[in-house]
Formats: structure tokens, sequence, C-alpha cells
């Protein structure tokens, strides 16, 4: 016999080559033992502060941070170790002891440089709290509990968030419990003055609580303000004597001043729920209290507030109801790295974010990626909803029916795809406006496709049109991203479309002529029938043979860009001249070393993002006539361009190119003015501003314009 599991694992399973098979099960620690864990872990700590002291010696300090506490002595030691831990800065410390018994009243010998009043008897939270006010020095006051322990850059990210806006006066946090389920992601105040922690006993990582967003009120728990304007409000309000709404006041106050209150899920806060109370029945009916006062005192606050229902949590969790929501729908959450379109629709939902709009995106397909690449590509103020996708959708719906303003629907097949599941939910163009942003008309794709078949009698390009536009006519607005585009739209019977081209920001690369060599190909691969594939095989196939016969020596070709683990890329295997590199989170050194950039596309739709790309790092491009009819770019100016079915020609001009330096410099140099020109930020901005604007502007004289506005009432539940 053996003593334990890992006995028997060291002496038998492993000598045997036995697989590994660990228990399937899953501890579920409830919160009354996470409770008990957090406080022995805090007096576990306690012999550590015999040895050293925590330094909040302080000249110029940059928060103010004030500190209210009652006994729990090892809980006050383990917030103010979280605290000098989280933060490198001068932090000056006000601590108000309320008439402790315990060790508390030795604590500053513990916690050196801070300002300490010991009180002889306990005067409550507030009392102690404006009591501290007159001796801060920092531009910024933080209230924080003595029962909590700090998450990374938590107070770092509340002070840049706090610096985002003048008219921010306080920022909060998410507020996780001990047991690991949230305490709140901001709160609500409801129209009856009760108040509710968003997405309690939630999961940290839900996406409904980690993007920045105006809340009503963030709890004292972690509560950072500007000490002018706390000063002006002289604090918190006496009347909520001694706890409780006293916070809820103070945002309410703010909010009636001129400043928002808002919620940062970077700030994480671990809390243990009623640790500095002595009984929570004491702290609820104190809640119930301060809740009768704050409705006598802001009547008028609570009349612009919802009425407390579940339908109304999607829109009553933000504060500004000014601010329109908008629902993105995209085939997966728009990454830059995925091409495809995806750069494009990326900058069009962090121009929304940027603009002022409360965006949140759906994918219809889903999305695999990791939660890390998919928060850093987007503004912090966007929803992702990234555990979604179009089996989700109707009940998503469902649950947010009266939540949003505009809807956005990316590509023509995901109109197509759900258009009844919208229908289903009870939302419609007729009582929220839709548009469509086509990002690419694909009969235009198949029809090039036919053309490279050699069948291209066999394709009608009219009937496909229409097979891909039909249910189109039901969106308030319909944006192509060129030209051509918008002319074929309007051809086929739609009447308010518009033209959102693609940003791009010049940022040339600062090698010369003479110190680059090879050539550079950038795109996405993510199905076997992708442009890019093909053209990696047309060049494998018949441009490189052609560009041998008029170069001494072919350059390297690179690949560059994401590519689905599924697609078979064997057939370059044993190429050395082709080197496929796969996803690349800096392409600034490709553009800086590489000569020319090619882009042997034979057949797509749309605009190529990677040649506005190219052209913005100054690599000279070298295109088919189907990239340059979709840019309108002229060919001998901003790039070179050989017919889709000539690779000789094709190589002609990538040899001229890489081999001619005047005509590289110049190319180079006319299309970063293109660029500057056309597709600047400012530019895209006000374009999409116009299209955003013309779609929510009321239709009140028509019958659905009639619905809408009766439909989007606040919901009431008696």
């Amino acid at each position: 016999t053996v003593r334990d599991a890992f006995a028997h694992l060291r002496l038998v399973g492993i000598p045997a080559g036995l697989a590994y098979a660990p228990p399937d099960i899953k501890v579920k620690i409830t919160e009354a033992v996470a409770k008990e864990l957090f406080v022995a872990r805090a007096r576990d700590q306690l012999t550590s502060f015999s040895r050293k002291s925590l330094c909040f010696s302080s000249i110029h300090p940059v928060v103010s941070v004030v500190m209210v506490v009652f006994n729990k002595f090892e809980l006050t030691m383990l917030a103010l170790a979280s605290l000098r831990n989280n933060y490198a800065g001068d932090i000056q410390l006000i601590l108000v002891n309320n008439g402790s018994s315990d060790n508390t009243r030795l604590i500053g010998k513990y916690a050196t440089g801070a300002i300490i009043h010991h009180l002889s008897e306990n005067i409550g939270f507030l009392r102690a709290a404006n009591m501290a006010l007159s001796d801060v020095l920092a531009p910024v006051t933080l209230y924080l509990n003595n029962d909590i322990e700090l998450g990374f850059g938590a107070l770092e990210s509340g002070l840049n968030t706090l610096a985002m806006s003048v008219d921010i006066g306080a920022v909060g946090g998410k507020i996780i419990r001990t047991h690991g389920m949230l305490q709140e992601a901001g709160s609500i105040i409801w129209k009856n003055g009760a108040t509710e922690g968003y997405m309690r006993d939630a999961l940290p990582s839900a996406p409904e609580v980690n993007f920045i967003r105006d809340v009503d009120y963030c709890s004292a728990v972690f509560l950072l303000c500007r000490s002018d304007l706390l000063k002006s409000l002289k604090g918190f309000d006496e009347d909520y004597s001694p706890s409780y709404y006293e916070d809820v006041d103070l945002c309410a106050r703010m909010f009636k001043a001129g400043y928002r209150t808002v919620y940062d899920p970077a700030v994480m806060i671990y809390h243990l729920e009623y640790g500095s109370a002595e009984h929570s029945d004491v702290s609820i009916a104190l809640m119930r209290r301060g809740s009768k006062i704050f409705r006598q005192k802001h009547v008028d606050f609570l009349e612009t507030k919802f009425e407390k229902s579940d339908e109304n949590i999607s829109r009553a969790r933000f504060s500004h109801l000014m601010k329109k929501r908008v629902l993105v729908l995209d085939d997966t959450v728009p990454l830059r790295h995925f091409g495809s379109g995806f750069v494009r629709s990326n900058d069009i939902v962090n121009a929304m974010a940027d603009m002022g709009y409360n965006v949140s995106i759906f994918p219809v397909n889903g999305i695999k990626s990791d939660i890390l690449s998919i928060y850093n590509d987007f503004s912090p103020t966007v929803e992702v909803l990234y555990d979604q996708d179009i089996n989700s959708l109707k009940k998503f719906l469902e649950a947010r029916r009266f939540a949003y303003d505009l809807i956005w629907i990316s590509r023509i097949h995901n109109l197509s795809r759900t258009a009844a599941i919208f229908d289903e939910a009870g939302i419609s163009p007729g009582t929220v406006p839709f548009i469509l942003d086509t990002e690419a008309v694909t009969a235009n794709r198949e029809l090039a496709k036919a053309r490279i078949s050699g069948e291209p009698g066999d394709f009608d390009l009219r009937s496909v049109l229409e097979r891909e536009l039909s249910g189109v006519q039901v969106c308030r607005h319909v944006t192509a991203v060129n030209q051509v585009e918008m002319d074929q739209l309007r051809e086929a019977g739609l009447k308010n479309v518009s033209i959102l081209g693609t940003l791009s920001q010049a940022q040339p690369t600062r090698q010369d002529y003479n110190s680059r060599k090879d050539l550079l190909f950038v795109g996405s691969i993510h199905q076997e029938d992708s442009p890019n594939l093909d053209s990696l095989h047309w060049y494998l196939n018949e441009i490189m043979p052609a560009l041998a016969l008029e170069m001494e020596e072919v350059p390297l070709l690179n690949f560059v860009g994401y590519v689905d683990p599924r697609i078979d890329l064997s057939a370059f295997d044993n190429e050395p001249m082709i080197k496929i590199h796969g996803y690349m989170p800096d392409l600034e050194p490709y553009y800086n070393e590489n000569r020319i950039f090619i882009a042997p596309t034979r057949f797509a739709a749309g605009t190529p993002y990677k040649i506005y790309e190219s052209a913005a790092f100054g690599l000279p491009c070298v295109a088919t006539s189907l990239l340059a009819d979709q840019l309108g770019w002229r060919p001998g100016a901003e790039l070179l361009v050989a017919s889709v079915g000539d690779p000789k020609g094709f190589a002609q001009q990538i040899a001229r190119l890489y081999c001619t330096e005047d005509l590289w410099a110049a190319l180079r140099r006319h299309a970063i003015e293109r660029i500057e020109r056309e597709n600047n930020k400012l530019k895209f901005t006000e374009a999409l501003k116009q299209i955003m604007e013309k779609a929510l502007a009321p239709k009140l004289s028509s019958a659905a314009g009639r619905k809408h506005s009766a439909a989007r009432k606040p919901v009431t539940v008696g």
C-alpha cells in the first residue's frame, strides 16, 4: 500500500507509464469559508510588520488616501500593505481611528508618515471621513475601506481614468467578494431610490463588466475623487451619518454639479463584504434609513431614472441617457490582425467610441482568440461580447430589446443571417434604425473568380447582385467602401447610400531604397478560397517563373499575416524564395526592411487595406488592375499595375520597380500624399459622423417612426 495519491503517482503510476487521471472534482468555496480565509491571511501577515513598517511619508503627494478604521487591525494592515505595494508614487495617508480597542491604537508604529486621528469614540464613517478631508493636500482623494486588497495597478488605473476628462468627478472599480464573485461593477440608482450593484454574483471576467462606462455611482469601498470638487461639496452629507448612502448622495450631487462618475474595470478591489461592520443586520438597517433620506433629497434626480426591472438594467447601467447606444454585429470580434476587412471594422468601432457612442460588439460566429488580445484592440469604453454567437443572439436581443438606439451590421450576409432573429426578438428596422456596412459587394468577387476560371459568360452579375441585396432595402442607411460600389448599390435601387472609406495614417518607415531588399506581401488567409491564398499560388506558379526571366536573382517573397491552422500551405514548403511568416504583432520591421510590396490579387471586392497600409508605411506597390480600380489610384503615379491575366506583365513591373530608385521614390511620395489627403482620421470620422446622425434622425412623420417613439419608452413594471 501507498500512503497517498502523490506517492502512488511516483511509485506506481510513473514507472508503469500510466496516464495521468486527475480527479474530476471542482471544489466550490463558499463565501463564508472564503471570508475566514481572507481574515486568516490578514492575521498571518501581521508578523511581517514587526520587522518592517509601511512608509507613507510624502512631500508632494499624488493622492490623499482617507481610511476610517474601527478595530480589525489585521485587516487594516493587509489593506495598507496592499495600497503601498500597489502604487510607488507619493501617497498622503490619513487614518481616522474611530475609538478602536485593539492594536489599531498603535498603528502609527507600523504605518509611518501617516496622519492619524485617534478618536475616543466611534463617530461613524461619514463624520470621520469629513474630518479627514481638512487634512487633504493632494489634488485627488481616495476613500478606501480597510477590509480590501487592491488588484494589480488599481490605483494607477484609477488616476489615469480620472485624468481622461475634466468633467470626471469620481472613479470607482470592479469590487470582487472573497469567493471570487462580483459585489458590483458600478451601481444603478432606480427611480424609487433603491440601488443595485450591477452584475452582482457574476464572474469578474464577464464581458458586461469589462469596459469603462459612466455610472450612477460607485461604492466608497474605493472612490477616487477630485479633491477640489469634494471640498466644494463639503464632503459627505452628514444627514446620512453614521454611514450608508453617503456615497450614493455624493455621486448624485457631483452629477448635478456637472461631473461624471466613471466605472473602470481595471480598478480591481477584493473586498471582505461587511468586514468593517460589526453586524450585517445593522448595516442593512442603515441602508434602508439612508435610502429614505436620499429619496427625500433627490426627487428631481430620481425622476430621470428608470423604473426598477430586469428589462431596464441594460440601459440603467449607463448614467448618461443622452449618449446613444449602438450594437455592432460582425462575423467575429474585429481584431486588427485578422485582416479581411476587420481592420476597417475595428477602426469604425473605435471611431464610434471616440465620438461618444456606447458601443457593444456582437460576434455572429463567435471568437476564439484569448481575452488579452481582444481587449487590447479596442477603446476601453467598448463592450466586447466575446462569449456570444448567433446561437445566443435571440436570447441576447430579448434581454436587451430596448437597449440600443442603432443597429450597425457589418457585411451583407450578416443582415441575411440575423434578420429573422431580430424580428423574433421584437426588434426591426421599423423600431430601431439599421445601418448596413457592406464592407464589400461579394457579387463582384464572384464575377472576378468566374473570369479567372474561364467561365465569365455563365455568370449573371445582375441576378447574383439582386440575391445578395435582397432585404437590404429595410435599412435606414447603407455604406460602401468606394465610389464604384456606391454607384453599383444605387443602380440596384438603394437610396440612402454613402461612402465610408478606409482609415490609414501615414507613418513612413526610415530605411532608404539601397538599404532594403526582398518583396513583401501582407494579408490574412481564413479559408481555402481566400483571395490571398490564390495570390500566393499565382505568384508561385506563374509570376515567379516569369520574374526569373527578368532578374538575375529573384528576390525573396515574405508573406506575413494570419493563416487559419486548417489551411494547406504544403505547396510552399520546399520553395526557398517564398517565406511564410504567419501572424506577426508588429509589421513595422517588415515594411522597413523590404524594398517593394506586391498585391497579386485576382479576385476581391471592396478595397484592399493591404495597399493603404503599405503606402502609409512608405513601401511602393505593384498590384493588379482589379485593385487599382477599387482604389481609384493612378497607375504609374501612386502604384504600378498589371492586368489580372498577365503574370509576365506583373513580373516586369516588379523588376522595374525593384531596380529603379527614382521610380521607387516617386511612387512612395505620391502614395503617401494620397493617403494623407483621402484617408486621414478627420475625413474618416466626419464621414462616419454624418452617416450615424442621418440614421438616428427621427422620422416621426412615418408610422414606423411613431411606432419607434412609443416602443422606446422606459419599461415600467408595476
